[in-house]
């Protein structure tokens, strides 16, 4: 991976620390919820904070919060009819646990953007279809 410069090092520290800690904070809730919860099949992509792929602010997510891994962008119609929330953890399995912080484009629907940083992420996680989501917290 090539780092341009300091901020964007940072930010990707500061997104690994985030991605590890919600992902092992909320290890014993998934278990104990994962029967309870209501499942969603979404597809689901990467995005990277690029001009390219975001509005004119890469750096932040459309709540003006900065744009760090961990986080990830809901359809809007799934945002609208209040199946997932601004602030809620969702579990993709196999994938991780990813903080809702973002929104997409109205053009979709059923479908969630994982923030990466480097193309090589974007190609791993590609375009998954069919794919079951559900509120952890």
């Amino acid at each position: 991976m090539r780092i341009k410069n300091l901020m964007e090092y940072l930010n990707l520290i500061t997104g690994i620390l985030c991605f590890s800690y919600f992902s092992f904070q909320y290890l014993p809730v998934i278990k104990n919820k994962m029967d309870t919860h209501k499942w969603v099949i979404v597809k689901v992509t990467a995005y990277r904070p690029i001009k390219g792929q975001t509005d004119n602010t890469p750096d932040f997510t459309s709540i003006n919060t900065p744009a760090v891994m961990g986080i990830c962008a809901i359809s809007q119609d799934l945002l609208s009819a209040g199946t997932f929330n601004y602030g809620d953890v969702i579990l993709v399995p196999n994938l991780g646990v990813y903080l809702v912080m973002d929104t997409m484009n109205a053009r979709h629907r059923q479908s969630m953007d994982v923030l990466v940083y480097t193309r090589h992420q974007e190609k791993i996680i590609g375009v998954r279809f069919n794919t079951l989501i559900t509120k952890v917290r």
